[in-house]
């Protein structure tokens, strides 16, 4: 209800319920309507899990007024997680079985008599005042809407099965020898609202992943005044940072936060695949959604509301919906036309029959045999319940699917570019040699030096400042640190001196003559940091970082997949050989800048589909310029933005999973557009009967069959798309693409 509408805070999302929708046109209706209203920015409707996304200008519009206008195209709009105000599922369905048997059983076995007549007239009339009404009402509010769905279809056919029947009663001389056919009415309702029903529940089985993290956000959390006194119960969307949260055993962390007093361990499962628990200590970083399992904790909020890890999940598996690959366009520009088409093809096919001495009986029962076989609904399900379903296989595993339509082009990449650092290693560098130019230990240097390290984020920065706070300095705080991509470190220490941490190539570019490099650091494949005061090299580090366990079992696992492995690398020739060696990759890319690496990128475009996986943010030219980018780790928030699709934990392994789901996915997508289009490009002939001259009565369909087969060609569609969870199964997933 309007009233039950809470106002967003400002920039964020309005999420609604939306109930009523019957088809894909639907979604796009309303779309298209809250599209037309002033101050409206976005409008995304997800047929999936029958919901809606609005950003709004408010100053312009609010939320109850959307709500409204929702509410007057004949659909109900509600908060995420209320309840629906009508059931239009099983309960329907009997009760509509109750009237349409007894109105079939009157047609074929009673005897032709008014009184029978009249009973199948009034049983039939009730289906149509109640249970089958949403049709009338959903097609006239469409219409008046200026878009066409399902409704209509079935509106025009089942209203012209009766009104014809009815007329018929009155004037008998009208019909083919008084001929009525209240039963087809009746049961057509009867069929579609079947078959709309187990539409709807395979749509919510598709969607239970993302219903599940739904679910996480409807909590309760426990709040700890400010000024003391007893904790009080408050809704997640009133939690703002700073807050302090008292969390038991069993209960979820309503909000990210950073623990400030006591000890848990933490099932972090649901949200990043990771199935050990997390041990968390004060300082420690907590994940809205996860389950405090052993201890009793207090919170500090940090994130919340939109900017969450639980929100930021929910809003890219809702997002995932709209966004589609370009396999689905053209059914999206199908669905558009698809309905005036029909109706167009069931006025000519009445035309036709009457042209050909049929009679208004046949020519009725054809003409509405066309309106109800037709199915819209098929194409459009195609694309979003794979999606969905594909999306909560991917997050089980702990891999966030953040644009769908990167899964068509993860189906067909040729090569897959790896980042060296962090990547295919463990992304922390540990310093194997530490001395000045002349080999002598350093010393006074250290403080400055783990001062200026101490805030970045490079694993090298910060593989250096582990290695200067286990020597027992204590940091000098610099006066000014600037992190320059691809190059290290420039700062100012209090001192006044001017400092430099980082490449042989940051030396380079201020004209600072970079020392000729120990014998050590080629024969142990060693990463040289250099560190500069003032312009002259004061220090000399070198790194060495492990490949990460399994990457080269994953290297294969892809090659075998046909698919290419390229290491790309911001280090030296010799150390990106040597990780690449170890791993199994022949083609190396290294001393690149992060501008190179978007140039090898689109080199390897120019071959074919190019995925790249990073983890930095000197990451995100590359992430963005391939067709597909991974961001993997705990990788930075500038790197996630560029990507289509994120692995949270620090493993390579669910990269062949995604691979396998990719293909996977887009072959049941092509399934189910193959039998959608396939389905109406039988059944609309059939149902026009132009194969009765040649075959005989036959080789037409009636229909109480097409509204059986209507109903059936969306169910098949959706569960065509939930087997992917029994392809899915196991724990390896599928090999191969195919069905």
């Amino acid at each position: 209800m309007p009233s039950e509408t809470t106002p967003p805070e400002a920039d964020e999302p309005l999420f609604l319920a939306i109930g009523g929708m019957s088809c894909a046109n639907c979604a796009r209706g309303i779309e298209k309507a809250l599209a037309r209203l002033d101050g409206i920015r976005l409008a995304r409707v997800y047929l999936a899990e029958e919901s809606a996304e609005i950003v709004f200008d408010r100053a312009k519009i609010g939320p109850e007024a959307i709500a409204r206008q929702i509410a007057a195209l004949g659909y109900e709009a509600r908060p995420i997680g209320g309840q629906a105000e009508e059931d239009t599922g099983l309960a329907a369905v009997l009760f509509t079985a109750i009237l349409a048997l007894p109105v079939a059983g009157l047609a074929m076995l009673g005897a032709d008599t008014w009184p029978n007549r009249m009973t199948q007239m009034i049983l039939s009339g009730l289906i149509l005042a109640t249970t089958g009404r949403r049709f009338f009402a959903g097609a006239v509010r469409s219409l008046a809407a200026r878009f066409a769905n399902m409704d209509v279809l079935v509106a025009l056919g089942v209203g012209a099965s009766w009104s014809y029947s009815a007329l018929v009663m009155i004037a008998p001389s009208l019909g083919h020898g008084g001929m009525i056919h209240f039963e087809t009415a009746a049961v057509l309702v009867l069929f579609i609202l079947f078959g709309k029903m187990l539409e709807t529940r395979a749509r919510h089985r598709a969607a239970d992943s993302l219903r599940s993290l739904t679910r996480l956000q409807q909590l309760p959390a426990r709040r700890l005044p400010a000024a003391g006194g007893p904790e009080e119960a408050v809704a997640v969307e009133a939690l703002r940072p700073g807050d302090r949260l008292r969390v038991l055993p069993g209960e979820r962390f309503a909000a990210d936060g950073e623990v400030v007093r006591g000890e848990t361990a933490a099932d972090e499962s649901l949200l990043t695949g990771e199935a050990m628990p997390v041990a968390k200590a004060p300082g420690a970083a907590v994940i809205s959604g996860s389950v405090s399992l052993t201890g009793e904790v207090e919170v500090r909020v940090t994130r919340s509301g939109g900017d969450s890890t639980l929100q930021t999940l929910i809003r890219a598996m809702r997002r995932a919906q709209a966004d589609k690959p370009q396999i689905q366009r053209f059914a999206d520009r199908a669905s558009d036309v698809f309905v005036p088409v029909v109706a167009g093809l069931a006025a000519l096919t009445l035309g036709g029959w009457l042209l050909a001495g049929a009679g208004w009986h046949a020519a009725l029962m054809h003409a509405v045999t066309v309106l109800v076989v037709a199915c819209p609904c098929a194409l459009g399900l195609a694309t979003p319940t794979a999606v969905v379903v594909a999306s909560g296989l991917a997050l089980h595993r702990g891999l966030l699917v953040k644009k769908p339509s990167a899964l068509e082009a993860l189906a067909g990449i040729r090569f897959i570019l790896f980042d060296k650092t962090g990547t295919l290693t463990v992304g922390e560098p540990v310093v194997a040699w530490a001395a000045d130019p002349q080999g002598r230990p350093l010393c006074e240097e250290l403080p400055a030096l783990l001062g200026l390290a101490a805030g970045s984020l490079h694993p090298l920065a910060r593989g250096v400042a582990r290695w200067a706070a286990d020597q027992g300095v204590a940091a000098a705080a610099p006066r000014s640190v600037e992190e320059r991509k691809g190059f290290g470190l420039a700062g100012r220490s209090a001192d006044g001196a001017d400092w430099l941490l980082g490449s042989e190539n940051l030396l380079t570019e201020r004209k600072i003559a970079v020392p000729t490099l120990p014998p050590a650091f080629a024969e142990r494949a060693l990463t040289p940091v250099l560190a500069a005061r003032n312009g002259q090299v004061v220090a000399v580090f070198g790194l060495t970082d492990a490949p990460r366990p399994g990457a080269a079992a994953v290297v294969a696992a892809l090659r075998e997949r046909g698919i290419e492995p390229v290491m790309v690398s911001g280090d030296r020739a010799a150390v990106a050989r040597a990780v690449a060696a170890a791993v199994g990759i022949a083609e190396v890319r290294a001393g690149l800048r992060p501008e190179e690496k978007w140039q090898v990128v689109r080199e390897y475009r120019e071959r074919g589909p190019v995925c790249f996986v990073g983890d930095g943010i000197n990451d995100a030219p590359a992430l963005s310029a391939a067709s597909v980018g991974i961001a993997i780790g705990a990788g930075a928030d500038a790197a996630r933005e560029a990507t289509d699709l994120v692995l949270p934990g620090h493993s390579l392994d669910l990269l062949p999973f995604a691979v396998d789901l990719a293909r996977a996915t887009l072959a049941r997508i092509r399934q189910n557009l193959f039998w959608a289009v396939v389905y109406n490009a039988l059944a609309l002939p059939l149902a026009t009967g132009f194969l009765i001259p040649w075959l005989g009565p036959r080789a037409a369909l009636t229909p109480e069959l097409a509204g059986l087969l209507m109903a059936f060609s969306s169910v098949s569609v959706v569960t065509n798309s939930l087997l992917l969870r029994r392809r899915f199964a196991g724990d390896g997933g599928a090999r191969e693409g195919g069905p």
